[in-house]
């Protein structure tokens, strides 16, 4: 559920040192939370799918922009990393031999 490790520990009946500690000795604890946090990622991911298949226009968004890379300038992240630099050149005519009437 998204839990920091300090609510994990305080769920599992731990103080907050003692989970540290048997987190330390233990590797398949930290591989545990690894694994939870993104089944938990996998559920938010398919919640958000299905109300935007239902309608939501804000859900269509929020995935548009963070799982598909879209920007408001309309350029994808992986298009501005391969972007070159543009030149503008803009030629101003001399007016100042103009009359009026021109």
């Amino acid at each position: 559920m998204g839990l920091t490790k300090d609510d994990i520990a305080r769920v599992l009946g731990y103080e907050k040192t003692s989970f540290y500690k048997a987190k330390a000795k233990d590797d398949e604890i930290e591989a545990a939370i690894r694994r939870g946090r993104s089944k938990f990622k996998v559920i938010v991911s398919q919640s958000l799918v299905n109300q935007m298949k239902a309608g939501n226009v804000t859900a269509a968004i929020w995935l548009d922009k963070t799982r598909c890379g879209s920007r408001e300038d309309g350029v994808p992240d992986d298009d501005k990393l391969n972007a070159q630099p543009v030149q503008v050149v803009i030629k101003v005519e001399d007016a100042s031999n103009r009359s009026d009437s021109e």
